[in-house]
């Protein structure tokens, strides 16, 4: 069946400071007291795998011409879903990187010593990302600020979502609608650059306040009474006939996945974040959900959800768990994903097919793109 929609999702891109280097933990300030987060930095704070990032661009043009075979009929992605961990140390340098990667189509750098590296960018258009922030986009902040001066405004991205808040982006790609729920549920450490005491809660979990679950259920109930939020957000459809999907870092149901010992020092759940989806199931018919973070590719079902979760796109920690998810919509109204992982080399279909297949199912209402 001919592809109408290709939506990209990228997750947990741990973007160093600039192409030829990774991120180093030199610019953190962590007091000598607090040891047993050692292990978290040594582990975690690892940057970008350059092959994965220079490879990705070549790679993704391939996927495009099997997708004009397959009926596709854009040029680019329809949209790029960014699902948290841009960066891993919360840098400016990370993130000018990053969003000249993403929009650029070619990105070309000096290092300290004068030599010239370049490889090709995604060229995407701002207005068809959608990003949420994750654990390492405000590692050791009090705030998403430097994230959003630095990221989301300069990149000129059109949805930005508050520490606890979520944010709502309609899109209308091919006859079909689909209403993006961007959520952030982090916690926050008082000061920052300084893990404080309650470092186990706010370096790599989460946790849905009231507060995030009441602006859930505002949004969503003023979309389904008066099909809009303000004079440019608003439905071509009725609510009921859009597809609703959830995006945030955050695993939903950690238990899926294998638990390490940075886990145990440091906890990776998100307190409250299946109940909110069990809410935004009953009550809006929530019908996807997307999340990355545990850096482990899953498509599983959650108490009637489809949930694909991401794994890091351009962090080569883990052989064979360095990939991507690419989504498409059939002209059946299909939703499938398809995943491809890195091979050490180059990326690749995965030839797992639990991993590739049927998440959704969304019919044509002909309404306008």
């Amino acid at each position: 069946m001919p592809v109408e929609t290709a939506i990209l999702l990228l997750s947990d891109l741990h973007f160093g400071n600039d192409l030829p280097e990774a991120a180093g933990t030199q610019l953190l300030n962590v007091p000598s007291a607090f040891t047993k987060v050692t292990p978290y930095f040594e582990a975690r704070c690892k940057g970008h795998h350059p092959p994965c990032v220079t490879r990705l661009p070549r790679y993704l043009k391939v996927l495009l011409y099997g997708l004009k075979e397959e009926g596709h009929h854009g040029e680019k992605f329809d949209l790029l879903i960014l699902l948290g961990d841009q960066s891993t140390l919360t840098h400016e340098r990370s993130y000018k990187f990053l969003r000249e990667y993403l929009t650029q189509e070619d990105y070309t750098t000096k290092d300290e010593y004068g030599e010239v590296h370049s490889c090709k960018g995604l060229h995407m258009d701002p207005s068809d990302i959608l990003a949420i922030p994750g654990n390492h986009d405000k590692l050791l902040r009090k705030s998403l600020d430097l994230y959003h001066e630095e990221f989301s405004r300069k990149a000129k991205l059109r949805e930005e979502v508050r520490p606890q808040m979520c944010s709502i982006a309609i899109k209308s790609l091919a006859g079909r609608e689909f209403i993006f729920i961007l959520v952030e549920p982090s916690v926050y450490c008082e000061q920052d650059l300084k893990p404080g005491s309650d470092f186990r809660r706010h370096l790599a979990a989460g946790e849905v306040s009231a507060k995030l679950v009441e602006d859930v259920r505002t949004k969503l109930g003023m979309l389904r009474e008066h099909g809009k939020l303000d004079a440019e957000l608003k439905l071509k459809t009725n609510f009921n006939d859009a597809m609703k999907v959830l995006l945030v870092h955050y695993a939903i149901d950690e238990r899926r996945f294998p638990s390490g010992l940075d886990e145990i020092i440091l906890p990776h759940q998100c307190d409250g974040l299946g109940d909110l989806v069990d809410m935004m199931r009953e009550e809006y018919q929530l019908s996807l959900a997307m999340h990355g973070h545990l850096h482990h590719p899953l498509l599983y079902n959650f108490n009637g959800v489809q949930v694909v979760s991401a794994t890091t796109a351009t962090r080569a920690d883990k052989p064979g768990k360095t990939g991507f998810f690419l989504l498409k919509v059939l002209d059946s109204g299909t939703v499938r994903a398809e995943h491809h992982f890195w091979t050490g080399v180059d990326y690749t279909p995965d030839p797992d097919n639990t991993l590739s297949r049927d998440v959704g199912y969304l019919p044509r209402r002909d309404i306008a793109a």
